[in-house]
């Protein structure tokens, strides 16, 4: 794995800004790196099926980024697909995530605009994090009605099915050239109960996608989406400056005296 075995990867990993080798012989991901995943408050979608710690933290936070130093795709993930629906504001993404919710399957939907690794403004995700592309596809025969009946956003909802984390095959190639070695199901298997989430919501979660709808409008205001007003009654987040283009200045008295 990146030239080192998996051990040789977890003790280099294993300093204060990654992971923690804690007291009773597991490892946990460090409060720094929780931050700079995105884990709890900073994350800015809201989800829906499961709770935290989510299974994607193991796989790819702790076993690709460190683990595996980015060198192998997880075996846990070969059966990994998602839907994703891109949609191009605000308004759109709340009629999506609400539509997507209504299926028994976890979701996630949030702002993207501020994600380095795509082009979406906004995205909704259904996984089948097991299931397979089968599985995917059969989802998606029940979801794509859905969107097609709702006012507004058959016409710019953009539907893909992607095979795990953008991340990954940003480092390891196209997903549909994967190889996945047997041997990891038993390092996964031994590894999955020598991890641990060490992680406490700071608020309950009702208040904490409560504020992550607030840091959705701000986002929306940033990039000239006006459909945040639908989540702060119509109120705009900041004031409208002056614009002097096109204005002509007085001339003043005595100017060219």
């Amino acid at each position: 794995m990146g030239g080192r075995s998996v051990a040789e990867n977890l003790d280099r990993a294993v300093v204060p800004d990654r992971i923690t080798l804690r007291p009773d012989g597991r490892y946990t991901l460090s409060d720094s790196q929780m931050q700079a995943n995105g884990i709890g408050l900073a994350d800015p979608y809201i989800f829906r099926g499961h709770g935290t710690p989510h299974p994607c933290v193991f796989f790819t936070d702790f076993l690709f980024n460190h683990a595996y130093a980015g060198a192998a795709v997880p075996w846990g993930c070969r059966n990994c697909y998602k839907i994703k629906v891109a949609t191009p504001t605000l308004r759109q993404m709340w009629q999506m995530k609400t539509l997507a919710e209504s299926l028994p399957i976890t979701t996630k939907s949030g702002p993207e605009a501020m994600n380095l690794l795509n082009q979406s403004l906004y995205g909704t995700y259904v996984y089948n994090c097991t299931g397979g592309l089968e599985a995917a596809n059969a989802t998606l025969s029940t979801l794509r009605p859905l969107i097609e009946a709702t006012p507004g956003l058959a016409s710019v909802a953009k539907i893909s099915i992607k095979r795990c984390c953008t991340h990954i095959e940003l480092s390891c190639g196209p997903s549909d050239c994967y190889t996945f070695d047997p041997g990891l199901e038993a390092v996964e298997a031994y590894l999955r109960p020598r991890f641990v989430l060490d992680y406490r919501p700071p608020v309950p979660e009702a208040l904490l996608n409560k504020m992550k709808v607030l840091h959705m409008a701000r986002a929306a205001f940033q990039i000239g989406d006006e459909t945040y007003r639908d989540f702060t009654g119509g109120k705009p987040l900041q004031k409208t400056c002056v614009n002097y283009v096109d204005v002509v200045p007085a001339v003043r008295e005595n100017e060219h005296d």
